[in-house]
């Protein structure tokens, strides 16, 4: 398993979102990035719809670097889910006024939800909210033994 560097990969999520809460698009390649500048490297995804890989493909990629799924709402897991600084959750393809076949990755990073911009909430937009798609919520096996540390930075008044 490596050791992941959970403060960097927070920063360089934050630095590098794009302003604004709309999705661009490229969750995968930013939430990826993050995880680099961490120390985390996961292999390359295989592209469902070439050249780029769907956010939905990353799983079995982020279990292979020492991830654990902690939930599954695929198997009838609820809602009910407290997410921790480092969590990275990814969406199925959902339907909604615009196709969205690749699915969503995003990470929390304590406070908030981040893909390539930083979310409203939970639900990275209002198609994800009314269809509600199946997701699975990651967590890096470090965490569950208290190899990665984290310590959130003050909150800006």
């Amino acid at each position: 398993m490596q050791n992941w560097d959970l403060e960097k990969s927070i920063q360089h999520l934050r630095a590098h979102k794009k302003e604004g809460n709309e999705r661009k698009g490229q969750c995968a390649k930013y939430v990826n990035n993050a995880l680099k500048a961490g120390k985390v490297f996961i292999q390359q995804v295989k592209p469902r719809y070439p050249p780029y890989p769907s956010a939905c493909d990353y799983g079995p990629y982020l279990e292979a670097a020492g991830f654990q799924v902690y939930l599954d709402t695929h198997d009838g897991g609820g809602m009910s889910y407290k997410a921790l600084a480092g969590d990275i959750v990814i969406f199925d393809p959902y339907e909604g006024q615009r196709p969205h076949e690749h699915g969503h990755i995003q990470m929390f990073d304590g406070l908030v939800w981040i893909s390539d911009f930083q979310q409203k909430d939970f639900f990275p937009g209002g198609d994800a909210r009314i269809s509600l798609p199946p997701f699975r919520a990651f967590r890096y096996a470090g965490l569950v033994c208290g190899i990665a540390q984290y310590k959130p930075a003050p909150m800006l008044r």
